[in-house]
């Protein structure tokens, strides 16, 4: 089947669930420069809220200004690894606008917008949403501690407890 194209949402205020039948794919990217690392983070979502899988991982970086790019693509790379199929891709960077000029990761030079593009095209229906800082609030929290772990952190229907409390505050605001 065709996935339907992507639409881009306006920035909303808040966080906000998806539709039913939907899963809102959080990220973000925090750019670490001292150690050239960046820490990715990752929240799927259900219609309800309900955290489904968080991740949170940590990669080195030749070009740290592609972060957010970075984080995209292991988003929905994670969307694909959990089977999900219709998704909203959402975070404070859009890997859409993302520049066209090939940029060098590790040893190899591949486009990460057309990357993002490609895996978005794999799922049966995809949004876009570029949302601001206060939207993003548990993808940011889980990239800023990609750093105190260097290996690939999921957690299965659960958040790690330390972001626990974020989480919280996102989902009193939708009431």
């Amino acid at each position: 089947p065709n996935p339907s194209p992507p639409s881009t949402v306006r920035p909303a205020t808040c966080w906000r669930p998806p539709n039913k039948s939907w899963f809102k794919v959080n990220f973000d990217g925090a750019l670490f420069y001292q150690e050239h690392r960046v820490g990715i983070g990752v929240v799927i979502c259900n219609e309800e809220g309900a955290v489904i899988a968080p991740i949170t991982a940590d990669t080195p970086t030749l070009n740290s200004s592609r972060g957010g790019d970075m984080a995209a693509r292991r988003a929905l790379e994670f969307a694909m690894e959990i089977g999900v199929h219709k998704v909203i891709l959402e975070g404070i960077v859009d890997p859409y606008q993302s520049t066209s000029k090939k940029q060098p990761l590790i040893g190899t030079v591949w486009n990460l917008a057309e990357d993002v593009k490609y895996l978005a095209s794999k799922f049966q229906s995809y949004n876009l949403s570029h949302v601001c800082r206060q939207c993003n609030v548990v993808a940011h929290t889980l990239a800023k501690r990609a750093i105190l772990n260097p290996h690939l952190l999921v957690w299965m229907e659960d958040v790690s407890p330390n972001v626990l409390s974020v989480l919280q505050a996102d989902l009193e605001g939708l009431s």
